[in-house]
């Protein structure tokens, strides 16, 4: 959202550690959905909302709503749906950073995210389908703009 200069810290990390603060994360439990969407409104001139386990249709337009406001959407996920994650299951933020709707639901490539784990083999930008992302969000969250 171009606000980083808004968030106390020197550095990315530093950076993260604030926001982190902010929304109470515990590092054994994580971050609470609710506590994560109103830390993101203190910055988006749009309003974020979650949306528990939307339907397909739902889920893409709230992506490409959100992409197209810049205002990246968050999964609320559980890892062992992303090919990259080789089975290994946890819940996780990854953040959406680009979508191709001319890709089919099953294609790797119709998404893109920024996956912020500790563990160099899972961090970085990462592609994966439209299906991974709606079958890691089954029973958990989509964070995004509707427009």
């Amino acid at each position: 959202m171009g606000k980083e200069n808004n968030i106390d810290g020197s550095t990315h990390s530093a950076k993260q550690n604030t926001l982190g603060e902010n929304m109470n994360t515990k590092r054994d439990e994580g971050t609470i959905v609710y506590k994560m969407r109103d830390e993101l409104n203190k910055y988006s001139a749009e309003k974020y909302n979650y949306y528990f386990q939307p339907s397909k249709n739902d889920m893409f337009s709230i992506i490409f709503g959100s992409l197209l406001s810049d205002n990246a959407p968050i999964l609320h996920s559980r890892t062992r749906h992303f090919g990259y994650y080789d089975g290994y299951d946890t819940g996780h933020y990854v953040t959406i950073v680009f979508q191709n709707a001319g890709f089919g639901d099953s294609e790797v490539g119709g998404l893109a995210v920024m996956d912020n784990n500790r563990r160099d083999k899972f961090y970085g930008t990462r592609d994966i389908s439209l299906d991974e992302a709606y079958n890691s969000i089954r029973g958990r969250y989509l964070i995004g703009v509707s427009l």
